[in-house]
């Protein structure tokens, strides 16, 4: 359960710093930026609210979730 809180810890983190990047995007008008950071934030409050309820698609999604993190 502890792995569990770390991980949804760990994706409201990253939503939170994804808010903060788009806002420097929308300034500096780099609307590819935009679009990757809204799809990081979106994929990981997606993955927080799947461990939340123990879904058994969360492997599957973890997966998107890094590719999509590690191209943000």
């Amino acid at each position: 359960m502890k792995n569990l809180k770390s991980c949804i810890d760990a994706c409201l983190v990253c939503v939170v710093t994804c808010e903060e990047c788009i806002t420097d995007c929308i300034k500096d008008g780099n609307q590819d930026c935009i679009s990757l950071c809204r799809d990081c934030a979106d994929i990981c409050t997606l993955c927080a609210r799947f461990d939340a309820r123990g879904s058994a698609y969360g492997q599957e999604l973890h997966a998107l979730c890094a590719e999509i993190c590690k191209a943000c």
